[in-house]
């Protein structure tokens, strides 16, 4: 009965896996739909200026003009991302109604229009367009970029170019807006018409105007390059136009994402086919378990897997420590499970800035539920008596850890003053939802199980421990565990590239199926890899398979931190932020190691018992 609800199970969970990963990835992402009339004015919001992980306030050190006074227009969720939304001196009064020409700083004159750049700021300047800068804002809640066929691959603008010796600022915006009018709506009046804002491109010019009419912005025959320890004076400039484009209110953040599925396809197929492979191998160990002289009477000479059967329940060493780490494996199975239903549904998308940072802190916290439960289980299951310690440590050990290296990457985001930093607000909220959500929620479940009767085994154990025979080098457990993590790396590592190429290079990919079908694929992988281990190991009576399977899996957590700092090495160009890097990396190929023990361990003990449950005895 428990074999068919564990079944049942399984396959409502890989249905959902497999429809959440089907769905369009931004259904659910729009907010609210925003209509102007003719004559409306559009908000313009200024973000920052960012290369790799190292993002400055658009205002930093007064590079740009700036207005007497800067309001913040963001709420919480939203600075959880990193970007800001600052008052701009960028106009746009009149939907519809193009803008010439015009300087970012309102003067009586051209000259009093000029921006001063000290011979400091100009420094400045020049190194982060050596540093490949770019600055970003928002144009109703749109990320501005530069639009290439029919992706925006480049969000933001580029500050400058550095050539030759010499180093080009670009001083002039030339905005286009997209726009789409509402179907529906009586256009009998002009000012009935109502409209959608569906897109944004910034094309970047050089213009030296004391060279150049203001009239000839868009077409300048000088550039303007800036000198390294003088004062430049500058003249910033923007012009706005307004154009059609036939693209919904639903899908004006289709642009926003580059489409690699034939890329993701191939991934996911040879995938499917190590997972093919590895299902066979297993089925072949099910028949071997299952013939007819499995159900005979277990005689006295039986040797492999049956002669061990009053060992192989026999509890680890430090049962304590090893139930802990199941728990809080399975609560981040859990969180990653919620967090890709969220995610392929749209929730999470660029769309909705921040809701990934928020989502992560929320659900973590909320699935403790299962790490109290899990953890509390695990260790009466093998003999515990010491509960009250074990839900404690539980619920504060591994995740108190958790929170003190974030902690410590971010001391080099908080010496930089990088506009993602954690604010003492946002240090206070996730303190408190630790403290006053997940602490009780584990605590809570680790009580509510704590009486419960032991989950039994199929055999019984002896008092006196039988030896377990001396195998060849090639056998050892540290090489089988090394080893074992290849698959499942194999299998996610496209999806990595994907992950950080969104957090470091800030570019987006349309890989909402490939995610969920990978995470399928790697859980599989995982599954059938530990069934063949563990049985070629029981098979030649070694009975300690309770910390192989914990510890073997996590070899993948190892693969991907070494292409995390691969990654880092190849594609950041810059060093501001590399400590920082370099903790993000552990933190998230600890998590990988702990996800990967617990669905090892787990699937382990089911598969341990459902083979020793087939012995029969006199």
């Amino acid at each position: 009965m428990k074999t068919c609800k564990s079944i049942t199970l399984v396959t409502i969970t890989t249905i959902l896996l497999l429809y959440s990963s089907l769905v369009n990835g931004r259904i659910f992402s729009s907010g609210p739909e925003i209509e102007y009339k003719v004559n409306e004015s559009v908000p313009v919001y200024m973000n920052m200026m960012r290369s790799d992980l190292m993002w400055y306030d658009y205002y930093y050190k007064g590079l740009y003009p700036q207005p007497k006074k800067i309001e913040d227009h963001d709420s919480f969720i939203f600075n959880l991302s990193g970007n800001k939304k600052r008052t701009s001196l960028i106009q746009i009064d009149s939907f519809l109604q193009n803008i010439p020409c015009t300087p970012l700083v309102k003067g009586n004159t051209t000259e009093s229009s000029y921006t001063t750049l000290s011979a400091p700021q100009s420094n400045d300047f020049i190194n982060l367009i050596k540093n490949q800068f770019r600055a970003h804002f928002y144009i109703d809640d749109l990320p501005i970029g530069h639009r290439f066929g029919d992706n925006l691959n480049y969000l933001g603008y580029s500050m400058g170019l550095h050539l030759n010796n010499q180093t080009v600022i670009y001083n002039h915006l030339d905005i286009t807006i997209y726009y789409n009018e509402v179907p529906g709506v009586d256009s009998g009046s002009a000012g009935d018409r109502k409209f959608w804002l569906v897109g944004v491109n910034v094309i970047v010019l050089s213009v030296d105007y004391t060279k150049t009419p203001l009239s000839m912005c868009n077409t300048p025959n000088y550039t303007l390059a800036l000198t390294e320890d003088t004062e430049n004076k500058v003249l910033f400039t923007y012009s706005v136009n307004f154009t059609p484009l036939d693209v919904t209110w639903n899908d004006r953040f289709d642009i926003y994402y580059s489409n690699y599925s034939s890329f993701v396809t191939t991934s996911i197929i040879y995938g499917f086919l190590l997972v093919l492979i590895l299902s066979l191998a297993v089925v072949v160990i099910f028949m071997r378990i299952y013939k007819k002289n499995a159900y005979g009477i277990l005689g006295a000479d039986e040797s492999g897997w049956k002669a061990i059967y009053a060992d192989v329940f026999r509890s680890p060493n430090n049962f304590m420590t090893f139930s802990i780490i199941t728990g809080f494996g399975v609560q981040i199975v859990a969180s990653a499970f919620i967090l890709m239903v969220f995610s392929v549904g749209g929730f999470l998308s660029i769309a909705n800035p921040g809701g990934l940072s928020f989502a992560i802190i929320i659900i973590f916290s909320t699935c403790s539920i299962f790490n109290g439960y899990v953890s509390m289980r695990t260790y009466i299951m093998m003999g515990g008596t010491r509960k009250t310690y074990n839900a404690v440590m539980t619920a504060f050990l591994l995740p108190g850890l958790s929170l003190i290296l974030v902690f410590i990457g971010n001391i080099q985001i908080w010496s930089n003053k990088y506009t993602y930093a954690a604010t003492g607000f946002d240090v206070f909220i996730v303190l408190l939802l630790w403290l006053f959500l997940s602490v009780p929620l584990s605590l809570m479940s680790s009580y509510f199980v704590k009486n419960w009767p032991p989950s039994g085994y199929p055999c019984a154990t002896n008092h006196i421990p039988r030896f377990i025979p001396i195998t060849k080098w090639y056998h050892n457990t540290a090489i089988q565990s090394f080893l074992s993590g290849v698959i499942p790396f194999g299998i996610i590592n496209n999806q990595l590239f994907f992950f950080l190429s969104g957090i470091v290079r800030n570019t987006h990919y349309q890989y909402s199926y490939g995610f969920g079908f990978s995470l399928i694929l790697m859980i599989i992988s995982i599954i059938e890899l530990n069934i063949i281990i563990e049985f070629y190991q029981l098979s030649m009576e070694n009975y300690s398979w309770w910390w192989r399977s914990l510890l073997g899996p996590s070899s993948t957590g190892f693969y991907t931190f070494v292409y995390f700092v691969y990654f880092g090495i190849s594609k950041m160009y810059h060093g501001g932020a590399n400590f920082y890097y370099f903790i993000l990396s552990l933190i998230f190929s600890l998590l990988v190691a702990f996800f990967c023990s617990s669905i090892s361990f787990l699937c382990s003990l089911w598969f341990t018992k459902k083979i020793y449950s087939t012995l029969h005895f006199e």
